[in-house]
């Protein structure tokens, strides 16, 4: 039973996300918002940093603060205000020391992923979050998200069918615009991003990090290509080079953080290699590359052909 002015604070920020939810546009007041719904994240839960709760009031405090970020990001306007480094932030509470947190974070994800498709969900941008579920220990929880992953794909593949079939009151145009907000295959570029910012992912060349990295990779690529009739390597393999040529758009000089992003990308190319039967291409439409995420590398003419990875993950792509 938690304590009554652990309740209440709960309770405050539920209501602050409704509040804002209903401010619709207000951009100063998200802002805010979230900037001090991730200080409780950052705090662990512990905003006051006071040291008197206990590691159960922090634990619920720290949750809510995170499905009421997630709450406000269902709406557009005041949920576009998120920053990638509250994003990041906001994503590890798929590996919060405490299982329920976990469980119950997953659960919300999944229902704010499937609410409304595709204008009154969560954005695209969370299904990335889900890679971290490669890391889970506990197996029940861990095949509970894989199912949510599952659910979360084959809505936005059948969405996506019935828009480019004709059966959305939409042009054929504005169908294919919408599509790199809609395919599930894009969750991949959000979970390198996520996971290049891992306080898991130590380095490129540390092979039980990328260990680690390939377990978090497969558990989203796994449902992705091996459950899918119209797989197309070619759109993952043009997808991957492409990012290759990008930097990190939160720390774009870091040397290191490049390398790892670098490294992640041949990594799920490996992954995909691996688990790729036929290689053939179909056509796919343009490819677009998140600016929250990656930012354009400086020189117009870079081509990063180099290979990030220590020799023991390298795989020849054919």
């Amino acid at each position: 039973m938690l304590p009554k002015g652990t309740k209440c604070r709960a309770e405050g920020m539920k209501a602050m996300a409704r509040w804002l939810i209903g401010l619709k546009n207000d951009k100063v007041s998200a802002q805010k918002t979230f900037r001090m719904f991730n200080a409780f994240l950052s705090q662990k839960g512990d905003l006051t940093q006071s040291g008197i709760l206990s590691k159960s009031e922090l634990a619920w405090l720290r949750l809510q603060a995170g499905c009421s970020m997630l709450k406000i990001c269902e709406q557009k306007g005041v949920g576009d205000q998120y920053t990638a480094e509250q994003f990041f932030l906001l994503s590890r509470l798929m590996m919060d020391e405490v299982l329920q947190v976990r469980e119950i974070f997953a659960a919300k994800l999944h229902k704010g992923l499937g609410r409304g498709l595709p204008f009154k969900c969560l954005p695209l941008d969370f299904m990335g979050m889900y890679a971290l579920a490669g890391l889970e220990a506990d197996e029940r929880l861990r095949g509970k998200i894989y199912d949510y992953v599952l659910k979360d794909i084959n809505r936005r593949r059948e969405y996506a069918r019935n828009l480019t079939q004709g059966s959305a009151t939409c042009s054929i145009e504005k169908a294919m615009a919408q599509l790199p907000h809609i395919l599930p295959d894009y969750m991949l570029l959000f979970a390198i991003s996520i996971l290049t910012h891992s306080p898991v992912y130590k380095d490129n060349r540390d092979e039980e990090s990328l260990t680690l990295m390939q377990q978090c990779l497969w558990f989203i690529l796994e449902p992705l290509i091996t459950k899918n009739d119209s797989y197309n390597f070619g759109f993952y393999k043009e997808m991957l080079e492409r990012v290759k040529n990008y930097v990190d758009a939160v720390e774009p000089t870091n040397e290191t953080v490049n390398a790892k992003m670098w490294a992640l990308c041949d990594l799920a190319m490996s992954v995909l290699v691996v688990h790729t039967s036929t290689f053939e291409t179909s056509p796919f439409s343009e490819i677009r590359i998140s600016a929250m995420f990656f930012k354009r590398h400086d020189d117009p003419m870079f081509v990063n052909v180099k290979v990030y990875l220590p020799e023991k993950f390298q795989i020849k792509v054919r």
